[in-house]
């Protein structure tokens, strides 16, 4: 309510509303469409339904912590590497910081998100996919849309594999 995301709730059945875009996802039988597939096992993490508008108002609250008192935004802010997240990211109370982007990225069957506010340049960029069958190349879409958009902050390299 007091950032008026009109467009963001938490349905109380599995159901989409209308209009809505299909989610397609990866089983040993071959791709599929999961957009009927509740979502719910994920709490905030997935059952939570939005629009581009309202996750670029999230966003930009997120990473300045205008919902937090100034003490719990500077616990959030106390950021740790993350290297699983990406080469170079760092990960704070449910906040990354790729490399001056402040957000989260979401990742369920059949869709993909990402949400970041960029502090020093007051940019916003969210990026919906409906698919996570080929998260890593979603990861560099993303990233060659932040290149673009702020070539002084370029998305973090993918995480190192051991």
């Amino acid at each position: 309510a007091p950032q008026h995301l009109t467009d963001t709730f938490v349905p109380s059945g599995a159901a989409l509303p209308t209009p809505h875009a299909n989610g397609y996802t990866q089983t040993p039988d071959g791709t599929v469409d999961a957009t009927a597939w509740n979502p719910s096992w994920g709490f905030g993490a997935g059952d939570m339904i939005s629009n581009l508008s309202d996750l670029a108002t999230w966003a930009r609250a997120l990473a300045t912590g205008v919902l937090l008192s100034p003490a719990c935004h500077g616990e959030q802010l106390k950021f740790m590497l993350a290297p699983q997240e990406g080469d170079g990211t760092r990960y704070g109370l449910g906040l990354e910081d790729q490399n001056g982007w402040l957000g989260h990225n979401g990742n369920l069957p059949g869709y993909q998100s990402y949400m970041y506010f960029l502090p020093p340049e007051n940019t916003t960029l969210v990026m919906l996919v409906n698919s996570n069958i080929e998260p890593v190349e979603v990861w560099k879409m993303f990233a060659e849309i932040v290149d673009a958009v702020s070539p002084a902050h370029k998305w973090p390299g993918l995480p190192k594999t051991s």
